[in-house]
């Protein structure tokens, strides 16, 4: 979701994390039930994320979605190892979806109406992996997200008193590690 909404998202968690998983269940069904992409009614988890790797609050739902489902008639259908949901179609349905929520939830707050207004304005882009490669990638993936800890000893470079500096991917320079050093008083 856009940055923009963080601050409404963290003051409403439970209400707006909530919003969240039913816009991407919904975006989910919607495409793969659809023939055009698959025609199937599939399986998937969703797991809720909401820091960045620079300890940032982002907000967003790790999905594994299964490679294939189940027709109307109950047989099983998938396309191979490709990729079945195009994902510009994916963000402006989740996009969608995700707005109608808040609206539904603030429909008389004109400056909230502002707001949304730029969110619809603005792409959205979902990250999607490629395939995993049996059960074990998947534990594998859903352990990083699962079991551990917002900063591993292993990336803490140096802290005093009063900051830590640790190591971040910098996802807009192509994953690079850098160093971020957070103050205690923010």
């Amino acid at each position: 979701v856009p940055q923009e909404l963080n601050p409404i998202i963290y003051s409403n968690q439970q209400l707006l994390y909530d919003a969240l998983y039913h816009s991407v269940s919904a975006t989910i069904n919607e495409l793969t039930e659809d023939a055009k992409h698959l025609g199937a009614k599939v399986g998937y988890i969703c797991i809720l994320h909401t820091w960045g790797s620079e300890m940032n609050y982002h907000p967003h739902i790790h999905v594994i979605l299964l490679g294939g489902g189940l027709t109307p008639k109950n047989q099983w259908r998938d396309k191979g190892e490709e990729f079945f949901l195009p994902v510009k179609v994916l963000s402006k349905l989740f996009r969608g979806k995700y707005l109608h929520e808040l609206k539904t939830l603030w429909k008389d707050n004109y400056t909230f109406k502002e707001l949304l207004n730029i969110c619809y304005t603005k792409n959205w882009i979902p990250h999607c992996k490629k395939t995993f490669n049996g059960a074990q990638s998947v534990i594998k993936y859903l352990g990083k997200y699962t079991h551990r800890i917002a900063i591993s000893n292993h990336r803490i470079i140096r802290m005093d008193d009063n900051t830590v500096t640790y190591h971040v991917k910098d996802y807009r320079k192509a994953g690079t590690w850098k160093e971020l050093t957070i103050s205690g008083v923010e």
